[in-house]
């Protein structure tokens, strides 16, 4: 489990928050259970997730990376009032050329 918010993926994370560094890594950020599992079921990469300790949740996460990151590290990388306690990094679709 994750517990320091200096964490590099926790970091990361974090910089995504702002639209430019999306772009430029081609990823774009998910949260909440009923979204996560969208992104899950739809075509699109899932290239990881962050779990808070206290989610609790059906959502089938097997064949996904995911890490468990302590309450206070989750609210640190969550732009939620009231975090439900998933969050994912998702590839962004390749643009086919016109």
């Amino acid at each position: 489990m994750i517990v320091s918010r200096q964490n590099e993926r926790v970091k990361f994370v974090r910089v995504l928050k702002q639209k430019k560094y999306r772009d430029e890594h081609g990823v774009y950020l998910v949260e909440g259970e009923k979204s996560v599992k969208e992104a899950l079921i739809s075509s699109h990469e899932v290239d990881f997730v962050f779990v808070s300790e206290n989610f609790k949740s059906s959502i089938d996460l097997s064949g996904v990376k995911t890490e468990m990151v302590s309450s206070s590290v989750f609210e640190s990388i969550s732009d939620e009032v009231s975090p439900q306690g998933i969050l994912a990094v998702v590839k962004k679709p390749q643009e086919l050329p016109m």
